[in-house]
């Protein structure tokens, strides 16, 4: 292994989630190097195998090919792969000696989740989650406001995630998060690092959770007549808000993650997907199971409350939530943060529009690569270690049960 100094990384998975970290290791080669890549996509690994100059006897299509022994010139691993096979890869990297920079969820199962904690613990490896929430500056802004003490302690917190109903569509309607048995629970794919970070703000264990939800609109008895299973052969396409030819053809969103193979153009790919992928087909005939809408509640030892909310149905995408506390109350709004105190101090108000609007997660992307490469390094703890994010699993794990 190498402690110190470069670290060479291997990355399971090449999707959007590791596409980001890769602009880390463009940015800074100084810090860390990519000496292995997986991915099943031959169009994306070729695309990361130019973009990293790995060399191709180190690229590999199947993940057992990878990991069937232990390699002496990587020091960590990457997982950006499907959830469902987040278990079996990190289990294996533990196994290895190897850190793990691991995408949420840790696992689909609580006893997964479990049971990758303690072997990290065994075996003196560091598995850090991907939480994005704990880099971002606007929530350590507000984690910085609370922690200050000023506002006295948090009563309750009122928190509201607009997934939006385009983001829905993609993901968890046509898209990869569709079913629990090839992914894992909504809450829990979309929430978890929420729910972590509601914690990480209170810093209070969690006492009792209830939720309530289910998948009620985007099934096969809703479906309007005249309707088909594919929106390309569908007669009243044109009139319908959720339509893939809509929002993949005419209005381009979310058409990024569709990788183009040599030869083709975008349109093309867009084109086939329309008539023969998942995500032309009828949000109604998607043989989809996952919650559309869900409220969560929890109790804190503190005493203090929590109610979580995921929006679908509306075109906003963010967060919005109100802390209320002893001696003052915060407002966020998406990208603005309102502070106002009881005892007649003056109000403050904070502006992250610029950070929000910029690409990353506002830079957050970036701090975690960093924070994982100084972390092995022995530079600084792990601000998102295993052993704290299984907490927020849990908790999802029960909301969902």
């Amino acid at each position: 292994m190498n402690p110190v100094g470069k670290i060479r990384l291997a990355v399971i998975g090449i999707g959007n989630r590791a596409q980001k970290y890769m602009k880390y290791l463009l940015q800074h080669p100084e810090d860390a190097c990519i000496t292995y890549l997986v991915e099943p996509n031959p169009v994306r690994l070729h695309q990361a195998q130019d973009l990293m100059h790995v060399e191709a006897d180190h690229c590999f299509r199947e993940t057992e090919m990878f990991l069937m022994e232990r390699h002496e010139d990587v020091d960590a691993v990457i997982i950006a792969s499907p959830d469902d096979r987040h278990f079996d890869q990190c289990m294996r990297c533990i196994r290895h000696g190897y850190h793990v920079l691991l995408e949420k969820p840790i696992a689909t199962t609580v006893q997964q989740c479990h049971t990758l904690a303690e072997a990290a613990a065994e075996a003196g490896v560091l598995v850090n989650v991907c939480y994005v929430l704990r880099y971002h500056p606007m929530f350590q802004k507000v984690r910085q406001l609370v922690r200050e003490g000023q506002l006295g302690r948090i009563m309750s917190i009122n928190y509201t995630n607009s997934i939006g109903l385009d983001r829905t569509l993609h993901t968890y309607v046509r898209g990869f998060w569709s079913r629990k048995e090839t992914s894992c629970p909504v809450v829990l794919a979309k929430c978890c690092h929420d729910v972590d970070y509601l914690l990480w703000l209170c810093g209070s264990p969690v006492k009792s959770v209830s939720a309530s939800g289910k998948l009620t609109w985007f099934k096969q008895e809703n479906a309007p007549e005249g309707s088909a299973t594919r929106c390309i052969h569908c007669s009243i396409e044109k009139d319908c808000p959720f339509s893939a030819i809509d929002m993949y053809q005419r209005r381009r969103v979310w058409i990024s993650n569709f990788p183009i193979p040599q030869g083709q153009t975008l349109d093309q790919v867009l084109q086939t997907e329309m008539e023969q992928g998942r995500f032309g087909r009828c949000v109604y005939h998607c043989h989809n199971d996952v919650s559309d809408h869900k409220v969560m509640w929890m109790e804190l030892e503190d005493e203090s409350t929590i109610c979580m909310t995921m929006d679908f149905f509306t075109h906003k995408d963010g967060r919005r939530f109100f802390i209320q506390c002893a001696m003052g109350e915060i407002e966020v709004m998406y990208d603005q943060v309102h502070v106002h105190y009881f005892n007649h101090r003056p109000d403050e108000h904070y502006n992250f529009s610029r950070v929000l609007t910029s690409p990353l997660h506002g830079n957050a992307d970036m701090y975690i690569m960093r924070n994982f490469i100084a972390a092995i390094q022995g530079k600084e703890p792990l601000v998102a270690p295993i052993s704290e994010a299984l907490e927020s699993h849990l908790i999802c794990f029960e909301a969902e049960d």
